[in-house]
Parts: structure tokens; C-alpha cells; sequence
């Protein structure tokens, strides 16, 4: 059986602007350049990828990795918008709030670690199947961490307290 290996199209910027499916036999070893190569090579452009002072943006091809979670795999597998890192061999996923800054193994991270527990007491992460779990999404404009569920047909929000580890009705 054939196993896939995915490559990024870098623009001038080092920004991704799509990834692709190659052959497995182009390649004799991780981030061996000949996929880079074949890629340039055999790979057409994307008509779908707007031009740029009339020019096709795509400069560069990396591999990257489904599995990626270390300096071997490029840390993290390549996403369209994100950024390839050429110093720290690294691809970075898109920022996505302001607030976050990225750690030492290119991840963004929230300037508030994320709960440990929900309203209920339950240790977190849950799974995900529970259909009482306690939605939590981060607020870039309050830098704090919201809770929602619904109570008796009430949606009742709260917010998470680092200092305490709780969470309290939002005002």
C-alpha cells in the first residue's frame, strides 16, 4: 500500500498557501529535499489562488506531517494561513487571538491557561459526548474564559477564575 506524504506551498512571505498529496517514493527520508523538487517539478499551479502583481505567490514547497509534534515532523502539521518558520525548521499555525503567544513547541497558547474544571466540578477535558458538558470558549476582549450551558431553558454564562479555580455567574 501507497502512504500519502503532504507538502506545503509556501509564498514569498513563508505563509501557506495550500498543502498537497504526493506520492510516497519521492522521497528516500523525512524532509528529504528531492520532495521538495518533485514538487516544484510536477505539482501545477493552483488556479484557484489569486495572483499577486500578477505573478502565481507559490515560491517554495516543505513537508509536512498529519502526525507532526516535534522538531523531526516540523511541529505542527501545515495549515493554509499559517507560517512556515525556516530558522526553527517549524510550521506555526495562524495566531488566533492577539492575547496568545506561541511556547516553545509552536503552539499558541491563552495568556490564561485553560480550566481544569467545569462548573459542576468535572474534571476537564471531558469527553466531548456528554451532552450536559459546559461550552467554553476563550473571550479575547475580557482575556478570561467563558462557560455556557443551559439550565431549565436558561442559558446561564459564566466566567473562570484562575486564582480560585471556579467559575462564577457572569455579571
Amino acid at each position: 500500500y501507497i502512504m500519502a506524504l503532504y507538502f506545503a506551498e509556501l509564498d514569498s512571505s513563508n505563509t501557506v498557501i495550500r498543502v498537497v498529496t504526493a506520492p510516497e517514493d519521492i522521497v528516500s527520508s523525512p524532509n528529504d529535499p528531492a520532495g521538495e523538487t518533485w514538487c516544484s517539478s510536477n505539482i501545477p499551479n493552483d488556479p484557484d489562488i489569486p495572483l499577486v502583481d500578477g505573478a502565481y505567490p507559490g515560491v517554495a514547497w516543505k513537508q509536512t506531517y498529519k502526525t507532526a509534534f516535534d522538531a523531526a515532523t516540523r511541529w505542527n502539521y501545515a495549515g493554509i494561513g499559517g507560517t512556515y518558520d525556516p530558522a526553527n525548521d517549524a510550521f506555526i499555525p495562524e495566531q488566533v487571538y492577539a492575547s496568545y503567544t506561541l511556547n516553545d513547541e509552536f503552539k499558541w497558547s491563552p495568556p490564561v491557561a485553560y480550566p481544569t474544571v467545569d462548573d459542576l466540578g468535572n474534571t476537564l477535558p471531558r469527553d466531548a459526548f456528554y451532552p450536559e458538558n459546559l461550552i467554553i470558549d476563550w473571550n479575547e476582549n475580557l482575556l478570561k474564559w467563558i462557560g455556557q450551558r443551559m439550565v431549565d431553558d436558561v442559558l446561564v454564562t459564566k466566567e473562570w477564575n484562575p486564582d480560585s479555580s471556579t467559575w462564577s455567574i457572569k455579571e
